[in-house]
């Protein structure tokens, strides 16, 4: 993988300088760092890289059924790999993480649009605030098959309360069927809801401008601020949506033709793909990537055999 990397920036010093990708580490729970876990940790060190430590705890099944003693171990498991990425290389770029959530005892099933998802990774965002570390956490993933209203509301549950507890990066969105299953739609929809997320995390600004008291005044008892000034210099402010339909009726119909949600983020999607441009690789990066790839493949069939 740095390999690959260092090719797609032009080599390994610009690599080292800004390492463009993070090794993610999975202690396993409960209270466990496997010998392939530790040996990454080791290496990223040696590389220059950073470490996302993201045990996946199932409260019920591989940590305590009460999310309180979930939270427990999965603080000792993330610390855990913390600490050997310390010992091997001080000041190593650590981030917690978290993807744990309850083991749903009465169908075996990890269950990542439940509540639980949410509080548990609202609460891992603070334990990362409490050390000092960046945060990436679980929230918006859902449980549903298909990216209906079930996967929507499960969204916005998980990714609201990991996002208010002020979590550097939520992950999860586009995610189905226990996190086994991307779906383009849900992502474009996703997307349209992060956005009034983001908006409503900033709060409402209070300063003379936003308090308005002189338009206040000026528009007095019964008036009419839609013709106001001051409320086409706000205008842009508000928040704007480009799928989520806030139109009348009639001019939903006449716009859509009455095609529901799922099936214009399916459209959006597919445009997106077919126009989508990709940055380019540096010069030569191409052939070296191929050849990397090639003598890995090599390796891979001499273990085999």
């Amino acid at each position: 993988m740095v390999d690959l990397a260092a090719a797609s920036v032009g080599g390994m010093e610009n690599f080292r300088k800004r390492p463009i990708f993070t090794a993610n580490v999975c202690p396993i729970s409960p209270l466990t760092l496997p010998n392939n876990t530790c040996e990454v940790v080791m290496e990223a060190a040696r590389l220059g890289v950073g470490v996302n430590v993201m045990p996946m705890a199932l409260s019920g099944g591989t940590s305590s059924a009460t999310l309180a003693g979930t939270l427990v171990t999965h603080n000792a498991e993330v610390l855990s790999a913390i600490v050997l990425a310390q010992l091997s290389q001080k000041g190593m770029p650590c981030t917690y993480a978290s993807t744990s959530t309850i083991l749903d005892l009465r169908f075996g099933t990890s269950a990542i649009g439940c509540p639980e998802y949410g509080m548990i990774n609202a609460s891992i965002a603070k334990l990362a605030q409490y050390y000092r570390l960046p945060s990436f956490v679980g929230g918006g993933a859902s449980d549903s098959k298909l990216p209906d209203i079930q996967s929507g509301y499960e969204f916005t549950l998980s990714a609201t309360l990991s996002a208010l507890a002020g979590a550097n990066i939520v992950f999860g969105s586009g995610a189905l069927e226990q996190g086994l299953t991307i779906d383009y739609a849900k992502i474009v929809m996703d997307a349209e809801m992060i956005r009034m997320i983001q908006i409503a995390l900033k709060g409402i600004e209070i300063t003379d401008e936003k308090l308005a008291m002189d338009v206040i005044h000026e528009v007095g008892h019964g008036g009419a601020y839609i013709t106001h000034e001051h409320s086409l210099r706000s205008m842009r402010s508000q928040s704007q949506t480009k799928l989520f339909d806030r139109r009348s009726r009639n001019d939903w119909l006449e716009l859509t033709q009455g095609k529901e949600l799922r099936d214009q983020a399916y459209q959006t999607a597919i445009e997106i793909l077919q126009r989508h441009q990709p940055y380019a690789l540096p010069n030569g990066a191409s052939k070296a990537t191929s050849e990397i790839v090639s003598e890995f493949e090599k390796e891979l069939k001499k273990g085999g055999k």
